[in-house]
């Protein structure tokens, strides 16, 4: 797992003082597991308020490696060690799915509250669809499909080979790859990414109040079809331009087999 992810203690202890800070007291603590990878074809990971992390390993692995890390909340001590105990991890392995999740293992107090972050590291092959809230998702090196949600975070796909589908709002989304669809959507965030793809490749990028940037490799071929309401809009690097107004443009590059849509309001476009 790599070092940089949870560097903190194990079982920890937090205190909130003054204002009407609720819950007052939170703990945490870490769990380990691996789950057999045989026949494995999709991970599905779904959580809330809590981050969500997955690294392709080596092709030969083994297993699916879950590092997660359990925070509970209630107005005192006893109360969010007594929460902590009773948050239960959902990690299941059938019909070629892996699925991992939390649920309450009892009855929930009301002032009980609580965060379940994973940290996955799997084959780079699976399918890969993440649902979580409030915080946000990672996902690098892996060579299926990509699905992810959240809201009021960002979303950050780093040389991901299968195709993207992210949701999210109020954050933005930097993506890197080789897919040959992308569908990237947010609400007052940024997008940028970086398609590499030898072929066609078809998709849409759209946001509200903020920039979008779309680099395109010299083999990719894509007509790109962007629009925004209130911004300027720059092509650069060998493209053929077929319609271009200040807060337009139509271009395309290596014959232009594909569709790309970018769209946004309040922010600029800029394709490479």
């Amino acid at each position: 797992m790599p070092t940089s992810l949870w560097s903190r203690a194990s079982v920890g202890l937090v205190l909130l003082f003054g204002g009407c800070a609720f819950p007052a007291v939170w703990v945490e603590a870490d769990e380990k597991f691996e789950i057999p990878v045989a026949g494995v074809k999709e991970l599905e990971c779904t959580t809330m308020n809590a981050t969500i992390d997955v690294q392709a390993s080596a092709a030969s692995a083994q297993t699916v490696s879950v590092q997660v890390r359990k925070r509970a909340g209630a107005i005192d001590e006893a109360g969010a060690r007594e929460a902590l105990s009773a948050i239960q991890i959902v990690k299941a392995n059938e019909d070629g799915k892996v699925r991992l999740g939390w649920k309450w293992g009892t009855t929930k107090a009301n002032d009980w509250q609580a965060a379940v972050s994973f940290a996955v590291v799997t084959t780079p092959d699976l399918a890969t669809k993440l649902d979580t809230s409030n915080s946000s998702v990672s996902v690098a090196r892996m060579n299926g499909p990509v699905v992810v949600s959240t809201s009021n975070a960002s979303v950050k796909l780093d040389r991901c080979a299968g195709d993207w589908e992210v949701t999210t709002s109020n954050g933005g989304i930097d993506a890197s790859g080789t897919p040959s669809s992308l569908a990237l959507r947010t609400r007052n965030g940024a997008i940028s990414a970086e398609v590499a793809t030898k072929g066609t490749v078809n998709g849409k990028l759209r946001t509200s109040n903020g920039r979008i940037e779309a680099r395109l490799g010299a083999e990719t071929s894509t007509r790109v079809k962007a629009e925004t309401s209130n911004g300027g809009v720059v092509a650069e690097g060998d493209w053929k331009i077929h319609d271009k107004g200040r807060t337009r443009i139509d271009a395309s590059r290596q014959g232009g087999t594909g569709t790309l849509m970018l769209d946004t309001s309040n922010g600029s476009i800029r394709i490479e």
